[in-house]
């Protein structure tokens, strides 16, 4: 079950952690600007972060 929750955890929440990490962007930022995205185009980001955070 612990490696469950870390195999979660790892590709749910570190998708914007790595994306900061690599482009040197505050990982709070990233997550704001994916949640203002996610309300203005209606949920679309969601399929890229999945397709991100599993592929």
């Amino acid at each position: 079950m612990n490696k469950f929750k870390q195999f979660i955890e790892w590709h749910i929440f570190g998708v914007c952690s790595a994306i900061g990490e690599k482009m040197g962007i505050a990982t709070s930022t990233i997550r704001k600007y994916f949640i203002y995205m996610s309300f203005m185009t209606f949920g679309s980001p969601v399929i890229v972060y999945l397709f991100v955070a599993f592929g």
